[in-house]
């Protein structure tokens, strides 16, 4: 059974429309859980990124793909894909850009796994379960 630990970072990537949605989420269900929504201009990113203590971080599959190489840096407990769906495409740079972060566990929350092909839900179980 793992222990509760304050220092453990998770990562929760949103269509750009959602993003204040779960941060509301959170200020009604979970107040003490220090969140961060990190958007805006890179600089501003960057630094939300690297230098914010928070133990959650909230963003879109856009701005995680511009800003890769700083969530790259970082190890979280948990990884969750709200609209997972914009992952169905293995061989898009976003789902190749999610799949690069390191997490010990990963969700993927969808309404819509398959629209055209297996293959869309394939490439949403290799980003939970990879291999």
């Amino acid at each position: 059974m793992l222990k509760e630990d304050n220092t453990f970072k998770f990562l929760i990537v949103v269509p750009t429309s959602l993003l204040y949605n779960w941060d509301r989420e959170f200020e009604k269900f979970a107040p003490d859980i220090p969140v961060k929504i990190v958007n805006g201009i890179k600089t501003k990113r960057q630094d939300l990124i690297e230098n914010t203590n928070k133990n959650v971080y909230i963003t879109t599959y856009g701005l995680l793909r511009e800003d890769l190489e700083y969530y790259e840096k970082i190890h979280y407990h948990a990884v969750i894909l709200d609209e997972a769906q914009n992952i169905k495409n293995p061989d898009s740079i976003i789902t190749k850009a999610i799949k690069t972060v390191n997490a010990r566990v990963k969700f993927a929350l969808t309404g819509t796994p398959v629209e055209n092909n297996l293959m869309e839900l394939w490439s949403i179980f290799d980003f939970v379960m990879p291999g």
